[in-house]
């Protein structure tokens, strides 16, 4: 089923920290990764089932999934006919505050 993908605030502010800290080092290759996390991102749409629960047994009871894209993790929940990201984080962040 085609699920409509929805890029909650936090990750969309995540995104553009991504991309900034990115740039302050490497310029060039700041954008193709961002961009790389977006199109990761929207294959949630169709293939959001593919990505696991977290091995964490609290955010899992929050009916979180996650998306890897080394060295992102991209945590959303899926809503009947949308997709939620809410986090994209470095897998070094603490993540385990996820609400």
């Amino acid at each position: 089923m085609k699920r409509r993908v929805r890029l909650l605030e936090p990750a969309q502010a995540d995104l553009i920290a991504i991309e900034r800290y990115l740039a302050a080092d490497s310029p060039t290759t700041a954008a193709p990764l961002v961009s790389g996390l977006l199109n990761a991102i929207m294959t949630l749409g169709e293939f959001a089932e593919r990505a696991p629960a977290p091995r964490d047994d609290r955010i899992k009871a929050l009916g979180f999934r996650v998306l890897t894209r080394a060295p992102y993790l991209i945590f959303f929940r899926i809503h009947h006919r949308e997709v939620r990201v809410h986090r994209v984080l470095h897998g070094r962040r603490e993540y385990q505050r996820l609400r």
